[in-house]
């Protein structure tokens, strides 16, 4: 994608829309937030065909948040409905927000070492200011 921005968040939608597996609405595509809702998608009506819609959330829609997380540490997501939960649309709202001068994320990491296995790895990135 070449990058972890909103501008890249934006253009990778291409691979997601392909085939209109989903079919969305762009409401806002400022520099610090990028909207949109999902007006179509294909994976809920693949759940409802095969007959185990309750699965969707829990296979598809669950993960929106971590793939978001993961893309950029400056970037949330929020989404207070989903097609797949009933509503006649996803609403997603991506803002992005500048971190601190420094933030610290920390994660366990296997270590065969530590007593329970795993042990507490702390991380110092430096301020990303920009969300282009």
């Amino acid at each position: 994608m070449g990058g972890n921005s909103l501008a890249h968040f934006r253009k990778s939608l291409v691979h997601w829309t392909k085939g209109h597996a989903l079919e969305i609405d762009v409401l806002d595509e400022g520099e610090k937030v990028f909207a949109f809702n999902v007006t179509r998608c294909r994976y809920a009506e693949m759940y409802r065909e095969l007959g185990i819609p309750q699965l969707g959330p829990i296979l598809s829609c669950s993960r929106d948040f971590a793939l978001i997380e993961g893309f950029s540490p400056r970037i949330r997501l929020t989404r207070t409905q989903t097609l797949m939960g009933g509503a006649p649309f996803c609403d997603f709202s991506l803002p992005c927000r500048a971190l601190s001068r420094h933030s610290i994320g920390c994660c366990k990491t296997p270590l065969p070492h530590a007593a329970d296995g795993m042990t507490l790895r702390c991380v110092i990135a430096p301020n990303f200011s920009s969300c282009r």
